[in-house]
């Protein structure tokens, strides 16, 4: 099978949320197909993930070329602009499409579709956000064989829906709501286009099918390299928290927002030597300031690797309450054997049960609570942490998951054929 990924990122390294799980699909996915990688680059994105390397995107491609073949990438359009972002923001307004198309037209972008389509025959091509779908037609024309497949990370409409509810500011309300509305009406005329939809988690399948015929869809479930993040031999310090997470993501923000200032005062006044790291790449500098506010936190920015952070850590922290998909920081807390205390919309997808592998809260009030109950009980440490590494064992492996969304593929093409490519990177 020859399968062409479209991606609205460079899929390296794999350091959290849609990175990983883009880099770890592909890569199972290559041990059974042969994949090529159309994608964009999102230096925003990137650089701050290779700070020490002066071409982070010529490093991403050499890494990928490893296991895939790159035939292309465009930097994202008004990347390097002054407020791009504000200004297709400003356009969507008055624009054919919402913003989560805008962000991705680009004429460079499509050329290079159009070239690689014209030299190349693809059993599948896959879409890997909604985003790309604006693409759609060039493939349908050029590749009138191939099935065709598109990813979900989020319903990004019931997202954009839920982030309007969330927001104070009228303005911002307004323009939330209208992009939700929007684009809900373009996932339902889209999607039925593609022979397969793929989510992140049952539930996000249920929000899709919500949105009316969207044709078929099946969850890919979001995983973990369980042989990569594994419990820690050395004793946690179950007075230390943690929180990781990229700090230019709303969401990661909003929960250490609502964190230092709403459950933080509460659980220091009754357990004041307890400290708090907060890793994350490009923090903002209201995130910064806690760290000189409070010499109990550290905002630690982005670290290379997160494991040595993580095998010290006592409990993990998940505040988040807003956004979509499957954090896969949950993940990755769970395999490594951190007990956790989230907040139920950061386990959303995930087959989490309340006080068995994880403590569930919403209100600072139950924040602050369920982490007393851990500080204060070493056997309930223990039992929420081996429950939670034994089901990321069972369920979600990266390796099993890889394998799941290659039987999908070939369910749709079941006598696709291979052939020989040469890569030149």
């Amino acid at each position: 099978m020859k399968v062409l990924w479209i991606s609205h990122f460079l899929p390296y390294p794999p350091k959290g949320g849609v990175l990983q799980r883009g880099y770890y699909l592909i890569k199972e996915l290559s041990k059974y197909a042969e994949v090529d990688l159309l994608a964009f680059n999102q230096p925003r994105l990137l650089d701050p993930l290779l700070p020490h390397e002066p071409n982070p995107k010529a490093v991403a491609i050499d890494a990928l070329n490893e296991f895939v073949c790159v035939r292309g990438v465009v930097d994202v359009p008004l990347s390097e602009v002054s407020h791009g972002n504000m200004l297709i923001a400003l356009k969507s307004l008055v624009s054919r499409y919402p913003y989560n198309i805008n962000w991705l037209i680009s004429p460079e972008f499509k050329a290079s579709l159009i070239s690689l389509l014209e030299q190349e025959h693809y059993d599948v091509v896959h879409f890997d956000t909604i985003g790309l779908a604006y693409y759609l037609p060039e493939v349908k024309r050029l590749c009138p064989d191939a099935r065709i497949s598109l990813g979900h990370h989020n319903v990004e409409s019931h997202m954009l829906l839920r982030r309007a509810k969330l927001q104070s500011n009228i303005l911002k309300k307004f323009y939330f709501l209208q992009e939700g509305i929007r684009l809900g009406r373009y996932e339902r005329a889209i999607c039925p286009k593609f022979d397969l939809n793929i989510t992140c988690s049952d539930l996000d399948s249920d929000r899709l099918r919500e949105l009316g015929d969207v044709g078929r869809v099946e969850t890919i479930e979001n995983g973990v390299d369980i042989d990569y993040f594994v419990p820690s031999e050395s004793t946690r310090d179950p007075k230390k928290l943690i929180f990781i997470g990229t700090m230019n993501w709303y969401p990661n923000v909003d929960a250490m927002r609502f964190f230092v200032s709403d459950v933080w005062p509460l659980l220091t006044r009754e357990l004041p030597d307890l400290t708090l790291d907060i890793i994350g790449a490009a923090p903002p500098e209201e995130i910064r300031n806690y760290a000189r506010e409070d010499s109990r936190i550290r905002v630690l920015g982005f670290v290379d690797d997160i494991r040595p952070y993580m095998s010290q850590a006592g409990i993990y922290v998940c505040p988040i309450r807003d956004g979509g998909g499957t954090k896969l920081k949950v993940l990755d807390a769970f395999s490594s054997g951190i007990p956790m205390v989230a907040h139920p919309i950061a386990c959303e997808g995930i087959a989490v049960e309340d006080g068995r592998d994880v403590v569930l809260a919403s209100t600072p009030d139950e924040f602050m609570n369920g982490i007393k109950l851990l500080v204060d009980g070493a056997d309930m440490r223990h039992s929420i942490s081996a429950a939670a590494r034994r089901l990321v064992e069972t369920r979600y492996s990266f390796a099993s998951i890889g394998k799941r969304l290659y039987m999908e593929f070939d369910a749709l093409m079941p006598e696709a054929q291979s052939g020989d490519q040469q890569c030149v990177g």
